[in-house]
């Protein structure tokens, strides 16, 4: 098994689990990967060694393929030709593993060994090869640690400290957008600003510009797109609002939200005859909030400034009801809507306010069923 120029970033549970556990195994190779705020990047494990005996197993698959004379996989995994002879030289121990070139960087103190591994082998004749890996807590050269771009920017440290280590294309890894057979279909909203003209409006957005401005911007990277609000009076504001095609079932709106400093804003949605069915606050006491008749209130959720958080809120037409989560946790739960009369909605909107001045910027806005 070979696993190399991936990025594994806050991975399992702190002080118990590693991004990539070999077990006992042989022949994996771990190599030219970036590794962040993990436990530790590998461990060669001893749970459970010489527990199970799957020799007649592996004589069954051999027979089956000829002893792979004569296959790809020969060519492909040479060690294949020399697996039983391996076998009969070692008992019970893994052979061959090898944990090479690789960044582990610790920005939280998640690491639990100063190595950035554990080997349960280490005493005995087949130990885990270890070589030409980067541990650092300081940057080694991120465009981005605070807000998770993990690109490498040129003249980076690990590039010093690992001649020729790659350039891993951070932007092409993970989803690219939605999935699943009907994924379009079933979005109204999909927005990541990436296509838009750094400086320009929104497209597909009315900009109502009276206190300030908008516009799309470079942050967090100039290939990582965002919008921004930045408000400058104290007594009127910046909204932006997206029209879609109207929905009316169960809705699911996500956003990433980074307030600059703890200062208001307001996140809507309208049904289409322009009423607001929710609304929803970041408070100048640094919480999520939310409209009820004609107050606003804090929930005990607190958001932070100077990092984007994700707010998900999940609709109910036949409850007429909603949820709110803040990166994955719970913050207001079966909330009615602002008006129960709504039978649709039609419109997002994000604006600040105008009662005080203040930046904020918004991405990955999707509204969808």
């Amino acid at each position: 098994m070979i696993v190399e120029e991936n990025i594994f970033y806050n991975i399992g549970s702190k002080a118990s689990n590693f991004a990539v556990n070999m077990k006992s195994a042989s022949y994996c190779t771990l190599r030219n990967n970036v590794f962040v705020d993990v436990s530790g990047a590998a461990r060669l494990d001893d749970h459970s060694l010489g527990t199970h005996d799957y020799v007649s197993q592996w004589n069954d698959i051999f027979a089956f393929f000829s002893d792979f004379v004569g296959t790809p996989y020969e060519t492909a995994y040479s060690h294949l030709t020399t697996f039983w002879s391996d076998w009969a030289t070692y008992t019970d121990l893994p052979r061959d593993s090898r944990l090479e070139n690789n960044l582990i960087f610790d920005g939280d103190g998640s690491l639990i060994q100063s190595s950035g591994y554990v080997d349960d082998f280490s005493a005995t004749a087949s130990p885990l090869s270890v070589s030409g890996n980067f541990v650092t807590t300081s940057d080694p050269g991120f465009s981005d640690y605070a807000n998770q771009d993990f690109s490498l920017v040129a003249g980076g440290a690990v590039f010093t400290q690992i001649p020729g280590f790659p350039d891993i294309a951070f932007s092409e890894i993970g989803l690219q957008g939605p999935v699943g057979p009907n994924a379009d279909s079933e979005a109204a909203v999909i927005d990541d600003f990436d296509a838009d003209s750094t400086g320009s409006d929104p497209a597909g957005y009315t900009v109502l510009e009276s206190g300030g401005s908008a516009e799309i911007v470079g942050v967090p990277s100039a290939t990582n797109k965002s919008l921004m609000l930045q408000d400058t009076h104290t007594s009127q504001s910046v909204k932006v609002v997206k029209e879609f095609e109207p929905q009316s079932a169960p809705i699911v709106w996500e956003f990433a939200i980074r307030p600059e400093e703890n200062k208001p804003s307001y996140l809507s949605l309208l049904s289409d005859s322009g009423s607001y069915a929710i609304q929803l606050w970041t408070s100048a006491s640094g919480k999520i909030g939310y409209k009820a008749g004609g107050s606003y209130y804090d929930t005990t959720t607190a958001f932070s400034t100077v990092v984007f958080q994700t707010l998900r809120v999940e609709l109910d037409f036949n409850s007429k009801e909603y949820s709110v989560f803040l990166n994955g946790t719970l913050a207001l739960a079966d909330q009615a809507f602002l008006n129960t009369g709504a039978t649709d909605l039609s419109q997002l909107e994000f604006n600040t306010g105008g009662g005080s001045t203040g930046v904020y910027y918004y991405d990955n806005v999707k509204v969808s069923r």
